[in-house]
């Protein structure tokens, strides 16, 4: 008799191990989204902070099946429209960059893209990528320049560790959308190259296995979206290909942006720069 319940315990020992072992095994063996060509793994974030959870809109002409997602939103407004922004409005894209990327960074700054033109270039003029620095030093914001030596990967890496970006661009290489309902691409048609623009880069999303980068562009010219979602520069989305175009083309940088409080630190085998002298100007409009 002893033996049998000692052959029965000793039994139900391992089924117990089995199942729990089975049970382990299912739990901590994540199937994770993987991008052609990249051997990184992609998780699925938000708000900069790791999540198993995403959504998509479906009229926003992204995809349909969500494999990653970082967003680095804040739950206040800090999106400005350049229209809004006095006398040189139509060259205002640095002014109302930077001062939405001062809003991200620091929720207690209360000063407006006209306060950073009367600042740099009161008189007028296209604003240079130094003017944009020049003025997150002025706030106490921490930034670098970074290269962009190749199509999404470095952006990506700032924006999964906590950091925003703006770029200066040629507008003209960002393919043009006449689907006024989507948020993807351009929704105004630029006819000519040399048209230098700052955007804020906020977040990514992977979209059946294309990558797409979450901007905050400033030219919005008061138009909205259709069903009400907001202005049309609000989470614009632009592929990783047309962004290394624009960029290549016109300042193949970023200035990366922390927040206040904060030090931009340089992703693995990334070389940053902390003076605006220590690369290429370039201007926008």
């Amino acid at each position: 008799m002893k033996k049998c319940n000692k052959a029965l315990l000793i039994g139900m020992f391992c089924l117990s191990m089995a199942m729990w072992s089975c049970k382990k095994d299912s739990s901590d063996s994540t199937v994770a989204p993987t991008l052609s060509g990249d051997n990184r793994t992609l998780n699925v974030t938000t708000n900069g902070q790791l999540s198993t959870t995403g959504t998509i809109n479906p009229l926003w002409g992204l995809g349909s099946v969500l494999q990653a997602n970082t967003s680095l939103d804040k739950p206040y407004s800090w999106y400005i429209d350049q229209y809004t922004t006095g006398t040189y409005w139509d060259i205002n894209c640095g002014p109302a960059s930077v001062t939405m990327a001062i809003k991200w960074a620091d929720p207690t700054f209360s000063k407006t893209a006209v306060d950073a033109r009367n600042t740099y270039r009161s008189t007028g003029g296209w604003w240079y990528t130094s003017d944009v620095a020049n003025y997150l030093t002025l706030y106490g914001i921490n930034w670098r320049y970074t290269s962009l030596p190749d199509e999404y990967q470095t952006m990506m890496k700032y924006l999964d560790q906590g950091d925003i970006m703006i770029l200066c661009l040629d507008s003209y290489y960002l393919t043009y959308n006449a689907n006024p309902a989507q948020h993807v691409g351009a929704y105004d048609r630029v006819s000519t190259t040399g048209s230098g623009h700052f955007i804020v880069i906020k977040g990514y999303k992977i979209v059946d296995s294309k990558v797409y980068f979450d901007a905050y562009n400033p030219w919005s010219l008061g138009d909205t979206y259709p069903d009400g979602s907001g202005l049309k520069g609000l989470d614009r989305y632009y592929t990783s290909a047309d962004l290394s175009q624009a960029t290549t083309v016109w300042w193949d940088y970023a200035i990366i942006i922390a927040p206040k409080g904060k030090q931009v630190t340089a992703v693995a085998g990334l070389h940053t720069f902390a003076l605006p002298t220590q690369v290429p100007e370039q201007k926008g409009r």
